[in-house]
């Protein structure tokens, strides 16, 4: 903060009439997040429904993990080999038991 202030006095005596002014908060949101137990996303078969793929828990990360989530996901819909790069196997929802 202190370097932005410094750089706003600066701009200052070059253009007159410069402020920064902070944004106003308009709007909040809260809410729930979903996440696993152990932090990492659920990706992969269900144990309990023969024909559901889950892709979840992805925390904040959901965004950024879209394209390997999506790309695990296919593989498994299209009965690939899951890149070996990825290893799948720690993200499968079988590691909570029979929840999934």
């Amino acid at each position: 903060l202190p370097e932005l202030l410094k750089m706003n006095n600066i701009i200052k005596e070059f253009f007159e009439g410069w402020e920064i002014s902070r944004p106003k908060k308009r709007n909040a949101w809260f809410g729930q997040i979903s996440i696993s137990p152990d932090g990492l996303p659920v990706i992969g078969r269900s144990n309990s429904y023969e024909n559901l793929l889950i892709a979840a828990g992805h925390s904040r990360f959901g965004l950024s993990l879209a394209p390997i989530t999506g790309k695990i996901i296919s593989e498994m819909i299209a009965g690939q080999t899951i890149l070996t790069s990825h290893d799948a196997a720690l993200l499968d929802p079988g590691r909570f038991g029979n929840k999934f």
